[in-house]
C-alpha cells in the first residue's frame, strides 16, 4: 500500500502526499505510541517485570523506573523521550519479537501488517520488512528500485546474489552499516565481472578486473552506437567500476562511506551485477 491519495486531489496536492516526509510524522506517532503499548501491557494492565528486564538487556538501557509498578503508558513514554532513535529501536525490537506465523514463504502477524499499512499512509521514510524470520524496520526506497535489485541478485552467478543481499540489508537497515554495505556490494560484482572477464581467476579483485577490461580489446556493452563508435560503452563500463571501487577508501584508511553514498553504490552495484550476469558485458570477437 502507498500513501492514500483523494479522487479529487490536483498534481500539487499529489505531489505532496506522495512525497517521503522523515522517519515519524506527526501522525504516525501515536500510532507507534499505541501499537508498543499494546505490545507491553500485560496483566493488571502493567508492564510484566521479566519485559522490562528483557529491554533493558536488549537495548542497553539503564533503569526504566525505580519501581516494579510501570503502565505501559508510562514505559513507553519513558523511550519516547529519549528521542527517536531509541524510540525506534524499541519498535524495532517487539517487531522482531510478534508472534506470527508462516504462509507460503511469508510471515504473517495482523497487528504488524496494521502498523506497516499506518507508515505507508502516513509516508513514512521507514517500511517493515521480513528479514530471514523476523519482521524488522528498514529505509524505504523508491517503488520499483527493490524489485530491480532482486532481479540482479535472482540472476546472479555463484555468491554475487548473496553478497549482493548482504549489501542491501547493510545499505537500507534501520540503522544502517556502510561500510559493511561496500564491502559486500563491491564482492558481488567482483564475483559477477570475474566470472566473465576473468573466468580462470576465481579470486580476481576490481582492480584487476578492470585492468583486464582496460588493455583488452573488444570489451563494452551490448547496446546500440552510433556510426562512429559512439556512446563509448567501455569506457562507462570501467568508469562505474572504478567509481564502486574508489568509494571504498575506508580499506586504506581512507573516510567511511556515508549510509547515502553507501545506499547509492549498492544500486550501482546491481545494475554491474546485472549486466555481467545477463551477458550485457561482453567481448567481441571482430
Amino acid at each position: 500500500m502507498s500513501a492514500h491519495v483523494p479522487w479529487d486531489a490536483d498534481d500539487d496536492e499529489i505531489a505532496e502526499l506522495t512525497v517521503v516526509r522523515g522517519d515519524i510524522p506527526p501522525e504516525l506517532r501515536p500510532v507507534i505510541r499505541s501499537w508498543l503499548q499494546r505490545q507491553v501491557t500485560g496483566p493488571y494492565d502493567r508492564v510484566p517485570v521479566p519485559t522490562v528486564h528483557a529491554v533493558q538487556s536488549a537495548l542497553r538501557v539503564g533503569t526504566l523506573t525505580n519501581d516494579d509498578d510501570i503502565s505501559p503508558k508510562r514505559f513507553v513514554a519513558e523511550f519516547e523521550r529519549q528521542g527517536d532513535k531509541m524510540f525506534l529501536r524499541l519498535l524495532d525490537l517487539f517487531l522482531a519479537n510478534t508472534a506470527h506465523e508462516w504462509q507460503n514463504g511469508y510471515l504473517v502477524a495482523p497487528d504488524v501488517e496494521a502498523l506497516r499499512t499506518h507508515l505507508a499512509l502516513t509516508g513514512s521514510a521507514l517500511e517493515i520488512v521480513q528479514r530471514d524470520s523476523e519482521f524488522r524496520l528498514s529505509r524505504r526506497v523508491p517503488e520499483g528500485i527493490e524489485q530491480l535489485a532482486q532481479v540482479a541478485i535472482d540472476s546472479a552467478h555463484g555468491h554475487a546474489g548473496q553478497h549482493l543481499a548482504k549489501a542491501w540489508r547493510a545499505a537500507f537497515n534501520f540503522e544502517p552499516d556502510p561500510s559493511a554495505a561496500m564491502t559486500d556490494a563491491v564482492r558481488a560484482v567482483e564475483a559477477a565481472a570475474g566470472a566473465v572477464v576473468t573466468p580462470k581467476d576465481g579470486m580476481a579483485r576490481l582492480g584487476k578486473i578492470v585492468q583486464v577490461l582496460r588493455d583488452q580489446s573488444g570489451w563494452g556493452l551490448d547496446f546500440q552506437t552510433r556510426d562512429d563508435g559512439h556512446p563509448d560503452h567501455k569506457g562507462v563500463l570501467i568508469g562505474m567500476l572504478e567509481s564502486l571501487a574508489f568509494a571504498q577508501r575506508d580499506r586504506h584508511s581512507g573516510e567511511p562511506p556515508t549510509a547515502a553514498q553507501a545506499q547509492a553504490h549498492v544500486q550501482l552495484a546491481s545494475t554491474l551485477v546485472f549486466w555481467f550476469s545477463n551477458a550485457a558485458v561482453a567481448r567481441s570477437t571482430e
